[in-house]
């Protein structure tokens, strides 16, 4: 099956409105299609591995 991989704002835009997740997934079913993932970009500012809010102790400093 062809997959189309879009950028949400912009299609929220051009259909005038914005959609929860499952709105979303009503919608494309409506029309025969199939919502397969949402991919979300990254957070800003957040840096190496772990849970938000999490920071690594500075190897250098002693902390």
């Amino acid at each position: 099956m062809p997959t189309v991989s879009v950028k949400r704002d912009l299609l929220f835009q051009a259909l005038g409105r914005t959609y929860t997740d499952e709105e979303f997934d009503e919608l494309c079913f409506e029309f025969g299609l199939e919502l397969d993932e949402i991919i979300r970009p990254p957070v800003s500012g957040r840096t190496g591995s772990g849970p938000p809010g999490l920071q690594r102790k500075d190897q250098s400093s002693g902390i």
